[in-house]
């Protein structure tokens, strides 16, 4: 919403686009929604700032930096991939021995434009920082996700993100940062998998999660202080947009049409051990028969292949089943139309794997 005619809290929405020069002095670039660098912006920081006004003047603003604007580069593979992606990490909400990742989406979107494009690359290198001190490199963190350790504790993370085609880079790239890490010195937390009731308008913790959650509690002696519901903006933020919903402190919670429409949604539990354990964000909300937990429906996947039965190493004569299961309490949904293709290669070397069969969970080793 851009304007709203009271008694909305504000009447006016502005925006200013501003560029951070060398002696930190500003120039006013546009105050449009959406602003392209030019050649000017090369090497500079620019400056977006977002006021509210209603009729008595400026309610609220907010100013943020983007990170310097790098120049064009000769290849297009390389700005359209830049152009194209999102760079997102979730959870924000994190303890110790927790994992943060890059958006799946993100994720593929690298992975299939390297793929495409030989030349391409990318360098990951997860950051962190306290209130007081500046972004430093977290040694050994160098993929798409990072499990969080003691020395994470009471840092802000984010993930620095180096798009390259052979020689040429750019400049680096910065996600979203997460909260500030809670110290937890039980054994780790996941984060809990809801499910949604269409009939119902009813968001509740799934079946696996609810399972997982007892356990957790009596392996660790621990019980469950409260619950409490959040509603957010789509793509707010946790921490500053989030508003804790009156009166939605049980384990489920029936969505209101007159106040949810159009927010996504979040569960904290709080545990009698001072630490939280947090559901996944869900969708926005739309009132309608679209389901908000499965807008990501393929990051529930499960994603880990086991291979059952039969002994190792493998007899002729017998049978081995392919078993998908999931990683995480958020890995728990079978993929619609899953198919099977089984390789083999000889025993003792490291040559190329051969298909043996195909769309099949079942494998007779014939010899």
């Amino acid at each position: 919403m851009l304007s709203s005619a009271p008694p909305a809290l504000f009447t006016d929405r502005q925006v200013s686009w501003q560029r951070v020069n060398a002696n930190n002095s500003l120039t006013t670039l546009a105050t449009t929604e959406r602003y392209t660098p030019t050649s000017a912006d090369v090497n500079h920081v620019l400056r977006i700032t977002v006021e509210y006004h209603d009729a008595s003047g400026l309610l609220v603003q907010r100013s943020i930096n983007t990170e310097t604007v790098s120049p064009k580069t000769n290849s297009a593979a390389l700005e359209t991939l830049a152009n194209s992606l999102t760079l997102t990490i979730n959870p924000v909400t994190l303890t110790t021995l927790s994992e943060v990742s890059l958006s799946a989406t993100t994720v593929a979107a690298i992975d299939n434009a390297i793929a495409a494009n030989t030349p391409l690359g990318v360098d990951y290198q997860w950051q962190r920082r306290q209130d007081t001190t500046q972004w430093s490199n977290i040694s050994l963190a160098n993929d798409t996700s990072h499990i969080t350790t003691s020395a994470d504790n009471n840092h802000y993370l984010r993930l620095e993100i180096i798009l390259k085609d052979g020689a040429t880079a750019l400049n680096p790239r910065f996600t979203n940062q997460t909260n500030k890490v809670n110290t937890n010195t039980s054994a780790a937390l996941e984060t809990l998998a809801l499910d949604y009731s269409t009939n119902l308008k009813e968001y509740r913790l799934s079946e696996r999660s609810t399972l997982w959650l007892d356990q957790y509690l009596t392996n660790n002696a621990l019980s469950i202080q409260g619950y409490q519901w959040y509603r957010m903006p789509v793509g707010g933020d946790f921490a500053n947009n989030s508003e804790a919903i009156n009166a939605a402190i049980n384990a489920s919670y029936v969505l209101e049409p007159s106040s949810d429409v159009g927010f996504e949604h979040l569960l904290v539990i709080s545990l009698n051990n001072n630490v939280d354990v947090y559901s996944e964000r869900t969708a926005e909300w739309q009132n309608n028969n679209s389901d908000p937990t499965e807008i990501n429906q393929n990051e529930r996947y499960f994603d880990v292949v086991s291979i059952i039965d039969g002994t190792t190493p493998l007899q002729s004569g017998q049978t081995v089943t392919a078993q998908l299961s999931g990683s995480s309490l958020v890995k728990d949904t079978l993929p619609p139309g899953a198919s099977y293709q089984w390789q083999s290669r000889a025993v003792g070397t490291s040559g190329t794997w051969n298909n043996i069969g195909l769309d099949s969970r079942f494998l007779y080793a014939n010899g």
